[in-house]
């Protein structure tokens, strides 16, 4: 007891460590994903995947080594991560980051492929049902809701491209099922909220709300086998939702820097890898070059962001909410929160 409370107060860097570094993870995963799937349908060179799966791996791995350091050093920090909803649903995006290496091993170790795949699932799955008990038992406020909680509730919805691959066709299934799930259940709030809310969130956190229409356009075609009409329906949303995000551009690029970059990344990968999917099952090529240029692009801008993170890790490191600890802290009452508290 006395160590929590120790805890607690401790102002070191462990202390402070935000789980947005899952959020670096996951964004990796997605570029990863991104090329391997351009190579999969023959629009680039299988190399740049696999060496990006490299990256990603490690990426993970030190995200992963240095959370799990601060909930055994320093669990009281540790559970303060879990009693808030936006540090909690970031470690979400470390099981995802998880089932999505899994699905990149898959070509060439299928069994430890599947084990990561596993683990990665069994670890989504946990965090979907306690993040929405949370939210159905009145312990979090749906008034506060942020795009980021689509990460903890959505996030099973990623399960079939990567675990059909590998035989886990019941479980992808049924985590695809939770996702829906999950997705009715924070949409609205989220919506409510940037629509009519006195202090809506804003920054990079707001394009996760291309997650949902452009993972689900790629997962679908995993679990039909191709691109059908209800993959197309699901493109045309996230076209949709992509295009209006240049309307909140305001609130996205004026938010100060943080660990919310990565939250761009991720969304736009999947929005990439499905205009090549749908570009490809229409002959459209004109839409499987967007794919492709948004590939790059994206890439380019999380090449940035790495760099940007080494710099910042150098100066002093992160907050817990993942601002650089260097930087004077905003007050919150004037900028609100700016979509992802981590």
């Amino acid at each position: 007891m006395l160590r929590a409370m120790a805890d607690m107060h401790h102002p070191d860097s462990l202390s402070r460590l935000p789980a947005g570094l899952f959020g670096a993870a996951l964004g990796m995963t997605g570029i990863a994903l991104a090329w391997t799937k351009a190579a999969d349908l023959d629009y680039a060179d299988p190399v740049i995947g696999f060496f990006l799966t490299l990256i990603t791996a490690f990426v993970f791995s030190a995200a992963a080594s240095a959370l799990g350091a601060k909930a055994l050093l320093r669990p009281a920090a540790f559970f303060a991560d879990m009693r808030d909803p936006n540090r909690f649903a970031l470690y979400g995006a470390g099981a995802m980051s998880l089932m999505g290496i899994g699905g990149l091993l898959g070509g060439k170790s299928p069994g430890i492929a599947t084990v990561i795949w596993q683990a990665g699932a069994g670890f989504d799955a946990l965090i979907c049902i306690i993040f929405c008990a949370r939210l159905l038992s009145g312990r979090w406020q749906f008034s506060a809701a942020s795009p980021i909680w689509l990460i903890a509730a959505v996030g099973p919805i990623s399960a079939p491209a990567s675990g059909i691959p590998l035989g886990q066709d019941l479980a992808a299934t049924m985590l695809f099922g939770a996702g829906l799930l999950g997705f009715a259940l924070v949409l609205p709030p989220i919506l409510v909220r940037i629509a009519f809310h006195d202090r809506p969130p804003e920054g990079a956190g707001l394009i996760i709300l291309l997650t949902p229409p452009a993972l689900g356009t790629v997962n679908l075609t995993s679990l039909t086998g191709g691109a059908d009409h209800i993959a197309f329906a699901c493109f045309g949303a996230a076209c949709v939702v992509f295009f209006a995000l240049f309307h909140l551009g305001r609130r996205i690029i004026g938010a100060p820097p943080s660990l919310a970059f990565w939250a761009a990344i991720f969304p736009i990968s999947n929005f990439a890898i499905a205009a090549d999917l749908i570009g490809t099952a229409a002959d459209a090529p004109a839409l499987v070059w967007c794919g492709l240029a948004l590939t790059g692009a994206v890439s380019l801008g999380a090449a940035g962001i790495l760099v940007w993170m080494a710099m910042i890790a150098l100066q002093g490191g992160f907050l817990a909410d993942g601002r650089p600890a260097h930087r004077k802290r905003l007050n919150p009452a004037k900028h609100g929160d700016h979509g992802l508290a981590s």
